[in-house]
């Protein structure tokens, strides 16, 4: 087992990508060589004085970088690239400033600045009295379901009784309705190319997922018949097109 553990007053913020960043240098360097094992979790947290969330977030990111695996109940190692053969892509970290394309950020500049300062503050002057008051903003809900039926309108689809509830956040939505109509095992279809964060949920609920062949108008019909003959489907799910 391998002592080596990262020099504390070296760290910088952000501290998950500097202690990754110390990781990468230690395999590069060779203090670190194929198949050491890295400290635990909670040992790096306790040496560095970090949470064991800081920690995760830099391991993760190193395993979906290539430098390192993770075996249940063994622990983290440095990958030794013998095992895997000849790498499609050169395993040295690239240069400069790294683009992280693992979230979907949005790209921000001086005039989206500005546009969301007089967005908020043309909210805060609008915001009824129980917003200030209320745990459940029900007249903030509200006004965001009218928005939704007429939204529908334009798009033809009338609503019919109380079916707009309004969530905080598409995933969440996702997760009320999935689990509102799916039980574990139960097979769920959607676009091969949807929404990012559909895979993760079927996994976390014990969902399957199946994807389907898409044109340029969307799911191909004739894709969702096969799948329908073929297995039992319990639900669709698709990204709707505001065009």
């Amino acid at each position: 087992m391998k002592s080596w553990l990262p020099d504390k007053s070296a760290l910088k913020r952000p501290r998950y990508r500097s202690l990754m960043e110390a990781i990468e240098d230690a395999i590069e360097d060779g203090r670190l060589h194929p198949g050491d094992r890295l400290p635990t979790h909670r040992e790096l947290a306790f040496h560095l004085g970090l949470s064991v969330q800081t920690v995760s977030r830099a391991y993760t990111r190193l395993v979906e970088a290539g430098h390192i695996v993770g075996e249940v109940g063994r622990g983290s190692f440095v990958r030794n690239f013998a095992d895997d053969g000849a790498l499609p892509f050169p395993a040295q970290r690239a240069g400069g400033e790294t683009l992280d394309l693992a979230l979907l950020k949005p790209v921000v500049g001086d005039l989206h600045r500005e546009a969301m300062r007089r967005a908020l503050r043309e909210i805060a002057s609008d915001l009824p009295d129980d917003i200030l008051s209320s745990f459940r903003a029900a007249t903030i809900a509200g006004r965001h379901v009218e928005a939704v039926d007429s939204w529908l309108s334009n798009c033809g689809i009338s609503r019919q009784g109380r079916s707009v509830i309004a969530i905080n956040g598409a995933t969440p939505a996702m997760t009320v309705a999935l689990m509102s109509v799916a039980h574990g095992g139960d097979l769920i279809v959607t676009e091969a190319m949807g929404h990012h964060t559909l895979p993760a949920l079927c996994r976390s609920l014990g969902l399957r997922l199946h994807g389907l062949a898409m044109d340029s108008e969307g799911i191909m019909p004739d894709a969702l018949e096969a799948v329908c003959r073929a297995d039992s489907v319990k639900a669709l799910y698709i990204v709707p097109d505001s065009g």
